[in-house]
């Protein structure tokens, strides 16, 4: 994923925050905002330290980067993404987590029509 399309700055996040829309369900939360200028999506994942030790996060984040990064192209574009992973997150497979992250941005209404 090529850093300009990762959220980082505090002033995103709290834009999204005060501004956006949330979806979720028992395994994610998303919060959304679309942008007014042109460009790709930009997309921050949240781990929290409650799912577990640094190994265990980490694997859920490189789980949720790699379901995001080959369906990018289904999802709309302009917008800022935030994913938040819940506790039963993570026990779950890759073909888990990529359905599940794909039905709540579905659910969100962030993916293209086909």
């Amino acid at each position: 994923m090529v850093r300009k399309t990762t959220l980082s700055s505090l002033r995103d996040f709290k834009r999204i925050y005060k501004y956006g829309s949330k979806t979720s369900n028992r395994y994610l939360t998303i919060r959304f905002l679309k942008r007014e200028n042109r460009g790709g999506n930009r997309i921050a994942f949240c781990i929290s330290s409650r799912i577990g030790k640094a190994a265990a996060r980490n694997r859920l984040k490189r789980l949720l980067r790699e379901a995001y990064r080959t369906n990018e192209e289904k999802f709309k574009k302009c917008y800022d993404l935030i994913v938040i992973a819940h506790q039963p997150l993570k026990e779950k497979t890759f073909e888990e987590v990529e359905q599940i992250l794909m039905s709540t941005s579905e659910e969100a209404n962030l993916l293209m029509r086909k």
